[in-house]
């Protein structure tokens, strides 16, 4: 179950949702409008919170427990691209 989600800042097509069983997922709109491009399983705790910083090159996803995972995204997941539309 999706428990947060918020759209990257520096991709206007991009979205990153948090998941009950730790997983983050990168979602692009233009690419995959129907699955997300990339799921990562980063604790086993539920995650409850997810927030991105810098244009949407990082991203921080909170857990139940009150730990914060702090992830660094490629330049790719991160940033607009002049074709993009």
């Amino acid at each position: 179950m999706y428990t947060d989600a918020v759209w990257l800042g520096g991709r206007p097509s991009g979205i990153v949702a948090c998941r009950s069983d730790g997983v983050v997922e990168w979602w692009d709109l233009l690419i995959h409008g129907a699955t997300s491009i990339l799921s990562l399983q980063i604790t086993d705790e539920s995650l409850t919170a997810v927030a991105t910083a810098e244009g949407g090159k990082h991203v921080a996803a909170g857990t139940m427990g009150g730990d914060v995972k702090f992830i660094r995204m490629t330049d790719f997941m991160g940033e607009f691209e002049k074709n993009d539309k």
